[in-house]
């Protein structure tokens, strides 16, 4: 009989057996290494989100009066009225709300006073008879230089030249805590100049929120309206 075993090497049989181990591991770690790619796992619960709620966009529809005068028309909200119309020095009209009554606006036509300061300045364009605004600016003592408000001169008069969008303007310093707001051009200082149908004018419009929370859409809406015949 022949030995199963020589020193040093092992049987045919041995090496089968190791050879079919090897393959059985291989096989095994391909098999997990295939479920382990295609692994897909599944919440415990089934979260659904709710449908998207959308809404459209619906400008403000507030009541509207309309203001025919002899030189231009507008376009008011509802509670507004004419408080009066001084042509003695200057040709001014001034209208104020009532819900609040702390709303006002001012509209001067071919003149007004000299160094008229504000507090913010709305830049307008004049687009033949009607007018393009920018955006209100902040308080204009956030952004003037400290260096022009440490002036003599501008400490005696309360006014420091400013500007804003390119359009220049007169800062009103001494009364910075107002929120006066006032328009003006790159055409001059405190005015713009729309033609009519019929005529020419300069004009200046200041408008004044002393509420808590000033709404400056108003403001935007009324010289979106002006018309100048």
């Amino acid at each position: 009989m022949k030995p199963l075993y020589h020193l040093g090497k092992k049987s045919r049989h041995h090496r089968i057996i190791e050879v079919v181990i090897g393959l059985l591991l291989l096989i095994a770690i391909i098999f997990g290494v295939y479920k382990l790619l295609n692994l897909s796992i599944s919440p415990a619960e089934n979260i659904t989100n709710p449908p998207p709620v959308t809404k459209a966009f619906v400008p403000d529809s507030a009541p509207q009066k309309h203001i025919d005068e002899p030189l231009f028309t507008v376009d008011l909200p509802n509670d507004w009225s004419l408080k009066s119309h001084v042509t003695t020095t200057y040709n001014v009209y001034k209208f104020q709300g009532s819900k609040p009554a702390t709303r006002l606006m001012s509209i001067y036509i071919d003149g007004l006073p000299p160094k008229f300061a504000v507090n913010r300045l709305l830049p307008v364009q004049a687009i033949g008879n009607r007018l393009d605004h920018g955006t209100v600016s902040d308080n204009c003592l956030d952004f003037v230089s400290p260096s022009a408000v440490n002036t003599q001169q501008s400490q005696q008069t309360k006014i420091v030249d400013a500007k804003w969008q390119n359009a220049e303007f007169y800062c009103d310093i001494g009364n910075y805590e107002r929120d006066v707001i006032g328009t003006s051009s790159t055409e001059a200082i405190n005015q713009v100049t729309l033609t009519g149908s019929s005529s020419k004018h300069t004009l200046f419009f200041a408008y004044t929120d002393n509420g808590i929370n000033p709404n400056y859409s108003i403001f935007y809406g009324i010289l979106e309206s002006f018309r100048l015949k």
